[in-house]
């Protein structure tokens, strides 16, 4: 990034950085933070425990190394935005510090306040920023944490962290790719399932099913009995994703199988799938259980280690576990904020989003007043110019 580019944020950043207005602060060349002061105190005049947070990629900022720009967002229920914070650092190792950072000022306006339900992207870095920027705890000090409550059903003091429903279907949908349409359902069925349950004895009783499916050479009557159970399962509903969401393979590498590992659940459900392997040893049926994927089962062997972030451990059964409001952002900000747009300046991008928010401010303070919705004429911004 040019001098002038820096010095052009830089300014950016001066002239915003008024109490009552959106601010802008973090290290620079191109790591910006925005937050507002007032939408945190609607947040809490609202009386709302929910944060959704996620990240969308941007293909359209000249100058930075890697020619894109992460876009991480914490946004209400109602889908205004509290923090948006624009990065082009891959990995994003400073999620944790923007989102602590962005909400302090929530946080100090009630002594003791805390989130109750944080609603995430499937995503590591976001996973792991969220957990330490909004609940202090590490990702592997949570999944210990979460460990010990289930198995002694005990009542969890920390936020719960749950991971947006309809991207984790979608992790899932796409790890079935290859097998048949049969196995496909079957397996989303119970995935599905797993992920609507309250206990980890519910859960235990679930992964038992998978196991006796897709890892059971031959027929039987437990087979048959796993397959009526996992008839009974709804499906899960469509996924659908309409903004450039970053590939998660390089995010949950190195760090993700180091998690893996050291996860107690990892072990749980392990000591489960070696249990029941020892009764299939006593199996002597002839017919092929036309289930039979071995592959399948690792699927759910990759999701099972973070467990408590996708099942309704103490949250409410009619909790949606979507990341809905800020799909609605993040999609807003790419379609219509920057609709068809390329290659535009880092300080025109971060002047566009002040200017938004700001617009965005003012409307949600009109609305609350009059109770009703902001309507997107009321909020839409200027466009910027490009690099030709």
């Amino acid at each position: 990034m040019s001098n002038k580019e820096i010095a052009e944020i830089a300014a950016l950043i001066r002239l915003s950085n008024r109490k009552d207005v959106v601010r802008v602060f973090g290290p620079l060349p191109f790591n910006c933070l925005l937050s507002s002061c007032e939408q945190g105190m609607s947040f809490m005049a609202n009386g709302a425990t929910t944060v959704h947070v996620g990240v969308s990629a941007f293909p359209l900022v000249a100058d930075v190394d890697d020619k894109r720009v992460f876009l991480f967002a914490m946004v209400q229920p109602n889908g205004l935005p509290i923090v948006d914070f624009l990065t082009n650092e891959r990995r994003a190792s400073n999620v944790p510090y923007c989102l602590k950072t962005g909400t302090e000022h929530i946080v100090n306006m009630k002594e003791n306040f805390q989130f109750q339900y944080i609603v995430v992207d499937w995503n590591f870095g976001v996973i792991a920023g969220a957990c330490y920027g909004l609940s202090e705890h590490r990702l592997l000090g949570f999944l210990e944490a979460s460990y010990e409550n289930m198995v002694n059903d005990m009542k969890q003091e920390m936020p719960s962290i749950q991971v947006c429903r309809s991207q984790l279907m979608e992790a899932m949908k796409r790890r079935l790719e290859g097998h048949s349409s049969e196995v496909r359902t079957v397996a989303m069925k119970l995935f599905y399932r797993l992920s609507e349950c309250t206990s980890l004895r519910e859960a235990d009783e679930w992964f038992r099913h998978v196991i006796i499916l897709f890892k059971s050479k031959h027929a039987s009557l437990q087979v048959d009995a796993s397959l009526n159970a996992a008839s009974t399962c709804s499906d899960p509903a469509t996924p659908t994703v309409s903004f450039d969401k970053p590939d998660n393979t390089a995010e949950m590498s190195n760090d993700w199988d180091e998690l893996v590992k050291k996860s107690p659940f990892t072990k749980h459900f392990a000591q489960i799938r070696i249990e029941q392997q020892r009764l299939f040893e006593r199996n002597t049926s002839n017919t092929t259980n036309a289930l039979y994927r071995p592959s399948v089962l690792k699927h759910f062997e990759y999701f099972m280690p973070v467990f408590p972030l996708w099942c309704r451990h103490l949250v409410p059964a009619n909790m949606p576990l979507i990341n809905t409001p800020l799909e609605r952002r993040l999609n807003y900000v790419m379609t219509e904020l920057f609709a068809g747009q390329r290659n535009l300046r880092p300080s025109c991008v971060v002047q566009t989003l002040i200017e938004d928010n700001q617009k965005l401010i003012d409307a949600s303070n009109l609305c609350f007043r009059e109770n009703v919705v902001p309507l997107k004429s009321q909020v839409r911004a200027k466009k910027c110019t490009s690099i030709n």
